[in-house]
C-alpha cells in the first residue's frame, strides 16, 4: 500500500504544481497585455533643425562644406522619421540626403518653386517607413493671402511660410501630419497672426489624424503667439510641447500624445540653432 500512497501523493503534488504554473503564467501575462495595448498608438520620431544654410558667397559655401558633415552626423545618429529643416536651400538638402541616405525631401521653396532660387522649409522623411500623401500636403504663407506664393505681410521683414505633409506609414496605412514653420523674429503682429493661421490650417486638415507642429517660431514661452497655441481658450486645438529650446519648438495636440523621449543636440559648430527631437507616441485609437 505504501508505494500506491506515494504515487497518489506524487500525482496530487504534480497537479498542484501544474495549476500553480498556469496561475502564475496568467497573472504574469495580463500586465504585459495591458502594457502592449498601451503601445498600440502610432510612434514617431520628429526633429526640427534650423541649419542656417546660406551659401551666398565663397566663404559661406566653404563653411557649409564643413558644417554639412556635422549636420548629417546629427541626423544619421538620431535617425528621425521626419526632419523639418529651416533656412535650407536645395543644395543643403541634397547634400544632407546624399550623406545620410534613406531619406527623400518634400516641399518647395518660399517662392513656391522646386529650385534653389530661395530658401525653404523642406521636410526630410524616411523612405523605408513613409510615403507622402501629396494630395493632402503643400505650402502656405503667413500672410492675409496665404495661398499666394512668396507673399509677405504683417510687418515681417522676410517671407514666412509653412510646408506641411501628410505622411502615411507603408506597413499600416496610418497617417499623421507634420507642419514645419518659420515665423517672423521682427514682428509680434506677424507671429500672433501666424499662430492663428497655423491653427486654422491644422483644424481644416482632411483626415482626423494626429499632427505635429514644428519649427523655428522665433518666440519664447511668454510670447503671445505661444500662449495662444498652448493656453488660450480661443484655440480649438490647444497644443502641448514635446520639447523646446528657446525659439525652436515641437508641438502636438494636448491630451492626445505622450513624449517618450526628447533631445536637444548642443552642437554650436553645426548651426546657430540646436537640433531638437522628440519621440512621440500618439494615443491608442488616434489615428482612428
Amino acid at each position: 500500500m505504501q508505494p500506491k500512497e506515494s504515487f497518489s501523493n506524487l500525482v496530487h503534488l504534480s497537479i498542484l504544481v501544474a495549476v500553480s504554473i498556469v496561475i502564475m503564467a496568467v497573472a504574469g501575462c495580463c500586465p504585459q497585455k495591458r502594457e502592449d495595448a498601451s503601445r498600440d498608438g502610432l510612434e514617431v520620431k520628429v526633429m526640427s533643425f534650423n541649419i542656417a544654410g546660406d551659401v551666398d558667397d565663397d566663404e559661406d559655401f566653404k563653411e557649409w562644406q564643413r558644417r554639412k558633415v556635422l549636420i548629417a552626423d546629427i541626423i544619421r545618429q538620431q535617425r528621425p522619421d521626419v526632419v523639418g529643416l529651416q533656412e535650407a536651400f536645395l543644395l543643403n538638402i541634397n547634400d544632407i540626403i546624399e550623406a545620410v541616405g534613406g531619406y527623400a525631401y518634400y516641399g518647395v521653396n518660399e517662392l513656391g518653386l522646386d529650385n534653389d532660387d530661395a530658401e525653404s522649409l523642406r521636410l526630410l522623411y524616411r523612405t523605408d517607413r513613409w510615403e507622402v500623401d501629396e494630395a493632402n500636403s503643400g505650402i502656405f504663407w503667413f500672410t492675409s493671402t496665404p495661398d499666394v506664393p512668396g507673399s509677405k505681410d504683417w510687418g515681417a521683414l522676410w517671407i514666412r511660410d509653412c510646408v506641411f505633409a501628410r505622411l502615411v506609414e507603408k506597413n499600416t496605412n496610418k497617417g499623421f501630419y507634420v507642419y514645419n514653420s518659420h515665423w517672423s523674429y521682427a514682428s509680434a503682429e506677424s507671429r500672433s497672426k501666424s499662430a492663428r493661421l497655423l491653427v486654422d490650417r491644422i483644424q481644416g486638415r482632411k483626415y482626423d489624424e494626429p499632427f505635429v507642429a514644428i519649427g523655428d517660431f522665433n518666440a519664447r514661452s511668454r510670447d503671445e503667439s505661444i500662449v495662444y497655441l498652448k493656453d488660450s481658450d480661443e484655440n480649438p486645438v490647444p497644443m502641448k510641447e514635446a520639447v523646446n529650446n528657446y525659439v525652436d519648438w515641437i508641438f502636438s495636440e494636448g491630451g492626445k500624445f505622450e513624449t517618450v523621449d526628447s533631445e536637444i543636440t548642443d552642437n554650436e559648430e553645426a548651426s546657430d540653432h540646436s537640433a531638437i527631437s522628440a519621440v512621440i507616441r500618439f494615443n491608442p485609437g488616434f489615428p482612428k
